[in-house]
């Protein structure tokens, strides 16, 4: 089933069931489509082009409001279902579409972004790749694995295990309960707060690291070209704990 029931002042709407919501964007309009999506277990990026925000949403009805920016008019739904997994394509050149998700059940999120922002918000664990486009992960209580070409990562009470990379840009972390966390950037500072680390290994080709962890003892391996150390952690060769942590051009800061 499709709905609209989004309107703004000064734009024509039809408000029945496959209509096309429209209003001014500047000199570009956007056209939104609201479709119910029962029994969905997955949501997939493929090679999606323009914003994306999923969200886990007690209680919520099951949908997708999908928007969409180009000058041909094309206002059908360019998103599908193969299987219980919703796909959220792009549109090809010269148009973007921004989805926004709201599941009553936590899911993974998958696939490969082509550019564009992606938030997502209390699912159940994220494995994507990005070209371009900053990334924001919160309230995940599986692993999140994000590797992206450039776009800052921004992640929040994420308890599972932790693999992201961008190409340029900052990565930043709270509340991040996973045994394992791995964070590279070439370009830009890494800042973690972390409660409950086995491993953590952070390496950036230009920024600073600053580290927040636990008051347990650790083994600590940090290596930095150009720029200051300071560790204010108890350290121990034998420590099942390991902060392994390189910058080529940039300060490392550890305390508890």
């Amino acid at each position: 089933m499709v709905r609209t029931d989004l309107a703004v002042a000064g734009a024509a709407c039809l408000l029945v069931a496959g209509a096309v919501v429209s209003w001014g964007w500047g000199e570009q309009g956007g056209r939104e489509v609201v479709t119910a999506l029962p029994g969905i277990t997955e949501v997939r990026l493929a090679e999606s082009a323009g914003e994306v925000r999923t969200r886990y949403e007690p209680g919520a009805r099951a949908e997708v409001r999908q928007r969409a920016h180009d000058l041909l008019g094309d206002d059908a739904p360019r998103h599908r279902v193969e299987g219980g997994a919703l796909v959220l394509p792009g549109c090809g050149s010269g148009c973007s579409v921004d989805y926004e998700v709201a599941l009553p059940v936590p899911v993974p999120v998958t696939g490969t972004g082509d550019s564009g922002s992606l938030e997502v918000a209390g699912m159940k664990s994220v494995d994507v790749e990005t070209a371009a486009g900053s990334v924001g992960v919160s309230g995940v209580s599986g692993p999140v694995r994000v590797h992206g070409s450039s776009g800052g990562i921004d992640l929040r009470d994420v308890d599972g295990d932790v693999d992201v990379t961008t190409g340029s840009g900052g990565i930043d972390g709270e509340d991040l309960g996973g045994g394992t966390v791995v964070v590279g950037t070439d370009t830009g500072s890494i800042d973690l707060e972390l409660t409950g680390p086995r491993v953590v290994r952070a390496a950036t080709g230009t920024g600073g690291i600053e580290l927040g962890v636990p008051d347990e003892a650790y083994r600590v391996d940090a290596d930095t070209r150009t720029g200051s150390q300071d560790v204010d952690v108890d350290t121990d060769p034998n420590s099942p704990r390991l902060l392994e942590l390189s910058t080529g051009t940039g300060s490392i800061e550890v305390d508890h």
